[in-house]
């Protein structure tokens, strides 16, 4: 059976709180159109072994919902989880840093908003 969104990203967060991820921020796009999905949740974490242990944690949590995809778990510093409607983000605060997705994102949301 298909959890609804709100329920996944409980189980998400509940997952991320558990092994002590930290920063955990939830972006909602189900205003903006042509978007492929409607969340991006984003957490920081203290190293690669933190960040993989997340991911297993994510991952035992939501039971009967598998990741359409992971990415980046070879190196572990910025992991990539699809779950259809919410991407996972789980970094390693200096590369979350870098990219600064929340920035990007909100960017995004305020020229979505201007332009109607």
């Amino acid at each position: 059976m298909k959890l609804d969104n709100y329920s996944v990203l409980k189980a998400i967060l509940n997952s991320i709180e558990k092994i002590k991820g930290t920063n955990i921020k939830i972006i909602n796009l189900t205003k903006i159109e042509n978007i492929l999905f409607d969340y991006i949740l984003i957490c920081s974490a203290s190293s690669s072994i933190q960040v993989s242990s997340i991911v297993s944690s994510v991952k035992e949590k939501i039971i009967g919902e598998k990741p359409f995809h992971i990415e980046g778990l070879i190196n572990a510093q910025w992991v990539l989880m699809d779950y259809d409607n919410i991407l996972v983000n789980i970094f390693q605060k200096s590369i979350r840093k870098y990219y600064d997705l929340e920035t990007l994102w909100l960017k995004r949301l305020l020229k979505k908003k201007m332009m109607i």
